[in-house]
């Protein structure tokens, strides 16, 4: 099952080794990390001088004007460290997405990722509120990789939203086939806190056969499964604990349906 491709905005390129084909999307982060470092550097230059004229001088007449004087160097390059940190650790990022994985460029040196070589993708979707009135959605993917490396994109990240999306689908795309492989042979598949039988869901102890579901779904950051004639959920766990959790769904959607459609992956 092929997923749709979400909107994206960047333009298709030249071919990137080792990908055969031109990238279909491209992400970078939002902040002027290079503006960011170059006002840390002239801060901390601006409180350096200062501190030297404040200890330096001859020329104060008093010893608050020195103190003065001592106080904003020592204020002014404590602002430069932090902008100059900032820039440090959020440097630019550029991520690249091909039909066979995606690239991620950092201080110009690139890392491509193939589809097949990531291993589990977690994500966290947190919808922030401020006395009731929304403010804004957190973002957070992370993804490991066979070869031991973690990749992890959050809100720094331009059109997060539609960045995430395109990782949960290439990753699923990749990992699907697989896994429904092992399960369809009759193999319990394990998701983090959630084990998926071809005879059941559960979450540890608790076990509900297929026969026996009334309503899966996924509501406020929990996935929710429901056993016939029983008012609360019989289990849930927390979305962002749970590996491939697009995986998960759509066996689950395939056994026994999902009764949220945005829980659903685009046919």
């Amino acid at each position: 099952m092929q997923a749709a491709n979400p909107t994206f905005t960047g333009t298709a390129s030249a071919t990137s080794a080792p990908f055969a084909t031109a990238h279909i999307a491209e992400f970078s982060s939002r902040k002027k990390t290079g503006m960011l470092r170059a006002l840390g550097i002239l801060a901390l230059i601006a409180g350096e001088a200062a501190l030297i004229v404040g200890i330096a001088s001859p020329y104060f007449r008093d010893s608050q004007a020195r103190i003065g004087s001592i106080v904003i160097g020592a204020s002014a390059a404590l602002i430069g460290l932090v902008f100059f940190e900032a820039g440090q650790r959020y440097r630019q990022v550029f991520v690249r997405l091909f039909a066979e994985g995606f690239a991620i460029t950092r201080d110009h040196k690139e890392t491509s990722v193939r589809w097949p070589d990531v291993t589990t993708i977690y994500q966290a979707v947190t919808k922030n509120y401020y006395n009731g009135v929304y403010t804004g959605t957190t973002y957070n993917y992370t993804l490991h990789t066979r070869d031991g490396k973690k990749h992890v994109f959050n809100n720094t990240i331009k059109n997060i939203a539609d960045l995430g999306n395109a990782l949960q689908n290439g990753v699923t795309n990749a990992l699907l086939p697989g896994v429904m492989q092992a399960f369809n042979s009759g193999q319990s598949v394990q998701f983090g806190p959630v084990a998926v039988s071809p005879l059941s869901l559960s979450k540890g102890p608790q076990q509900v056969d297929w026969i026996n579901i009334d309503k899966v779904s996924v509501d406020k950051g929990y996935l929710k499964v429901w056993e016939r004639g029983k008012r609360r959920a019989t289990f849930s766990a927390p979305v962002k604990a749970i590996p491939n959790l697009l995986v998960c769904l759509e066996i689950i959607d395939r056994r026994v349906g999902l009764s949220d459609p945005k829980a659903k992956r685009a046919k």
